[in-house]
């Protein structure tokens, strides 16, 4: 079996601290929530995926024809199947 040398550095470094933390998993979260509030700003926030989806699709696209209308989610164009009444 293939060892991937990230996984055994993850693995390694729960172990421990696990080990550091007597395997108490509040003790772990408290200690990583501590570290987080000492980092600040350093830490990426990211957008949710809907309202950078939205912004996306809200904006035209000059490129595109009928003046950069697009639909505003991937599913809005409703096509027909044989028999299908609308």
């Amino acid at each position: 079996m293939y060892e991937d040398p990230i996984v055994d550095e993850v693995r390694k470094t729960r172990e421990r601290l696990a080990e550091k933390f007597s395997f108490d998993v509040r003790a772990i979260f408290e200690d990583l929530r501590r570290r987080q509030a000492n980092l600040g700003k350093r830490l990426v926030k990211r957008e949710r995926k809907g309202a950078a989806y939205q912004a996306a699709v809200s904006e035209p696209d000059s490129a595109a024809p009928y003046g950069g209308a697009r639909p505003t989610a991937p599913d809005s164009r409703r096509t027909s199947r044989i028999g299908e009444d609308h």
